[in-house]
């Protein structure tokens, strides 16, 4: 069963993003949605929509230490998160991102894929 946003009306993903907002302060909502491409499938995905509430004041380096951290992927691949086509530095905060290239429905859509990046061992 998969979630489709686009089937949600804009102004329930509004509302929805503007109570979790209230309901948690210092914390913004994100998603993260599966690449097209990926292999990759994060633990407890019911959906191919992940939602979490992120520390406003968290690097996205620290946010993707935690879910890679939780992933089982080859040490030879790197976990990376796009927002809006885009790879943001690690260093920015998720405020930063949220203020910038959050969706007019208050949430922040992260797109997650793996790719091989640090080669592999070769047998001699």
């Amino acid at each position: 069963m998969e979630l489709e946003l686009d089937s949600i009306p804009l102004e329930a993903k509004k509302e929805k993003s503007q109570k979790l907002i209230s309901d948690n302060p210092g914390k913004l909502p994100i998603i993260l949605k599966k690449g097209k491409n990926s292999k990759l499938d994060l633990p407890h995905a019911l959906y191919s929509l992940i939602r979490y509430l992120v520390t406003s004041s968290r690097t996205l380096g620290e946010l993707v230490y935690s879910i890679r951290k939780t992933l089982t992927i080859p040490k030879t691949e790197g976990f990376y998160l796009f927002t809006s086509d885009r790879l943001p530095a690690l260093n920015m905060t998720i405020l930063q991102l949220y203020e910038r290239l959050s969706d007019e429905d208050g949430f922040l859509y992260f797109t997650y894929t793996s790719q091989e990046d640090k080669g592999k061992k070769m047998m001699l």
